[in-house]
């Protein structure tokens, strides 16, 4: 199936226990047969559990995330052996991603956490190249068709007798409706939420709203047995409950802390059944871990994705630097294929637009502020900055009149970065202290936002040690709140400031942690931009063999990625570490390589930069023929964009060429140069 440019290939790993040993068949969704083999695991390995916590957030011990990795390094030795890798690596080296069900009749076969395959360089999951599910037995052939109505979703909360439960498992439930809320509210699914107190219950509201995604949020006692008020209902009840429902399309399992094979079993018979996916976890998930793995799931999910990818989409999302979360969600599948009709970026924008511009003029109160902050959120997405502000000058007022103090924080805070968008900095600059003279005490991801963005204004406005204490700031919150992405920003602002201010070890030292970050997460945007501050560091520092190595490595990743701008910086940096080494001509193919990427589209910026650059090098070396070329190349370019002063400062070069080589052979440059122009005009 193809989508957004992507061939995915469907294969089955086909593994059993026979003794202590596992036999594997790799089959492609045709049943042709790729590869086979067998392997035993290490002693070490014997109870795959002991390795695993009973509850993960965002750090991990140490001794954990090295267990897993360890475990997913020999599980990878063992299964992907020559044959399996050539069939792989025949899709994937050619833009293919390969989605791969493991298949089994051994619960100890499928509760072994194959998300956690590594190659030895990182989890196999993390390049996007390669999806992990489960099944009972193989992938279904026939398709299913898509959900031609609006999307049924239904959370079923199944509540336990103990007031200490009942709690946890309704702030539990009221997280997943929150995640789910917002996609209702952007005009996506239609959301219903029951809470029941035993089986029949639960059958009574699932048959009667008919949902085609259910999540259900319970308590395991274990053994297969689950909490209610009234009964214990057993895995059976559930499972024969859910197979009723001929429209379910996918089951989501969540709960609080407690056993989680139970739900795994559930998961196991739902797809031996024939339900086309079920959501399980391996471990519990923290609530904000959790949040972030659905968020990321139903947004897939909910705007055409296949539901495999939506699951590595999540489990991607869990992948913190410290933290083993994203070997917890398992997804059991007997079809992957998308739950509804896959719309364009521009159809699913206009949909979300007009379903929050009407459910917000019918809304009051504090729902009416929630609808209208995300109304702004989806402009600001759209760069639509001034409709935003309107907006949220509405949201303001609203959460005012509702005493929503969240409210007020997170549209102030958003407007100040609509206003920074727009260039006008002294209004973000005034709304930011406002709310930080409001609410100084507050410890959450807004707060670390919020100084986050402060820093970036005043590094804006020149205010180096403003920005450098708004930025510390944001790095000591986020010690507390543990925000991965707004610690990435951080560094990166920080690491400009003290760029800025000249203080290069501490640049070093600030961009090298960002990196590291950025590679961990998995964020190759950030990462690159981080890199190239670095670099540009190292090189003021006069360590140019290590910024040269830093700005080749960036370029080939900006390359492969079709980035040219970030391609000309890092040639532009290559070739100036190159000239300090003494390597001219290295220098001289770099800065000739801008030339010809913006060849088609020029670039004035990076344009005037390498032609001014090569006139330098050509001098140094004494080609004074390349060196008029290039300064009559140069003056043209500062004479349009109106850059006189560097037009002088050319005049001036070419004046000491003619007084160098004399007024014949600076007349044939001349000349040669005007031809060479005309030609390249043609």
């Amino acid at each position: 199936m193809e989508a957004k440019g992507e061939i995915y290939y469907n294969y089955v790993l086909s593994v059993e226990q026979a003794g202590e040993r596992f036999l594997f068949q790799l089959l492609t969704e045709t049943g042709r047969l790729a590869a086979e083999g067998g392997f035993a695991l290490p002693s070490e390995y014997a109870n795959v559990d002991r390795m695993l916590p009973a509850f993960v957030d965002v750090e991990s011990a140490p001794s954990v995330i090295a267990s897993v990795e360890n475990f997913g390094k020999v599980l990878y030795q063992r299964v992907f052996t020559s044959g399996v890798k050539r069939e792989i690596e025949r899709i994937t080296d050619v833009g293919g991603i390969v989605s791969i069900s493991i298949s089994t009749r051994s619960r100890r076969v499928a509760a072994l956490p194959w998300e956690a395959l590594h190659d030895g360089k990182e989890p196999l999951i993390k390049s996007g190249k390669v999806l992990i599910s489960r099944t009972a037995e193989k992938i279904s052939q026939a398709p299913l068709s898509y959900i031609e109505t609006l999307p049924r979703v239904m959370i079923v909360s199944l509540t336990p007798p103990e007031k200490e439960k009942m709690i946890a498992l309704d702030k539990r439930a009221n997280m997943v409706y929150n995640v789910l809320k917002r996609f209702e509210d952007e005009g996506l699914i239609t959301l219903n939420l029951a809470k029941v107190e035993n089986a029949a219950g639960m059958q009574h509201y699932v048959n009667a709203f008919s949902p085609h995604i259910l999540c259900l949020v319970c308590i395991s006692a274990g053994g297969g047995v689950f909490l209610s008020a009234t009964e214990m209902v057993t895995a059976s009840k559930i499972v024969g409950a859910l197979m009723e429902l001929r429209e379910l399309r996918c089951t989501v399992l969540t709960t609080p802390p407690c056993e989680q094979m139970s739900l795994f079993d559930v998961a196991w018979q739902l797809v031996n059944q024939g339900m086309p996916s079920v959501l399980a976890r391996r471990v519990v998930l923290d609530e904000k871990v959790e949040r972030a793995y659905l968020n990321a799931f139903f947004d897939s999910v909910l705007k055409g994705g296949r539901v495999d990818v939506a699951h590595h989409t999540g489990c991607v999302a869990l992948m913190g630097e410290r933290s083993v979360a994203y070997i917890a969600p398992v997804l059991f599948v007997s079809s992957p294929q998308p739950i509804v009709l896959k719309l364009s970026d521009e159809q699913i924008a206009r949909q979300k637009e007009d379903a929050l511009r009407r459910k917000s003029a019918s809304s009051t109160g504090i729902d009416r502020a929630r609808l209208l902050l995300s109304l702004a959120y989806h402009y600001f997405s759209q760069k639509r900055f001034k409709q935003a502000i309107e907006v949220l000058n509405d949201a303001v007022k609203a959460s005012e009149e509702s005493g929503d103090d969240e409210g007020i924080r997170r549209s102030l805070a958003l407007s100040a970065a609509c206003h920074a968008e727009t260039g006008d900095l002294v209004s973000a600059s005034s709304l930011l202290s406002e709310l930080l003279g409001k609410y100084p005490d507050k410890q959450d991801i807004l707060q670390v936002y919020i100084f986050d963005k402060l820093g970036y204004i005043l590094l804006r406005n020149g205010d180096l040690h403003g920005a450098l204490n708004a930025y510390r700031e944001a790095l000591r919150l986020n010690t507390i709140v543990k925000e991965p992405m707004f610690l990435l920003t951080t560094y990166l602002g920080l690491g400009q400031v003290f760029l800025q201010l000249d203080s290069l070890d501490e640049a070093e030292k600030t961009l090298q942690q960002g990196v590291d970050l950025a590679t961990q997460v998995g964020n190759l945007e950030l990462a690159c931009e981080t890199k190239m501050l670095l670099a540009t560091a190292l090189l003021r520092q006069g360590l140019f063999n290590e910024a040269h190595q830093v700005f080749i490595s960036v370029l080939n990743e900006a390359k492969q990625r079709n980035h040219t701008n970030c391609a000309a910086f890092c040639h532009t940096g290559a070739a100036i570490s190159s000239a300090m080494k003494g390597e001219d001509s290295v220098a001289h193919k770099h800065l000739v390589e801008i030339l010809e990427l913006f060849k088609q589209s020029p670039h004035p910026k990076f344009n005037l930069s390498a032609l001014f650059n090569l006139v330098t090098l050509s001098l140094k070396t004494l080609a004074y023929d390349e060196a008029v070329y290039y300064a009559m190349k140069c003056q043209e370019l500062a004479a349009k964009m109106g850059l006189q002063e560097i037009v002088e400062k050319l005049r001036s070069v070419l004046e000491r060429i003619k007084e160098k080589v004399g007024n014949e052979i600076f007349a044939l440059y001349l000349s040669s140069t005007t031809e060479r122009m005309s030609h390249e005009s043609q």
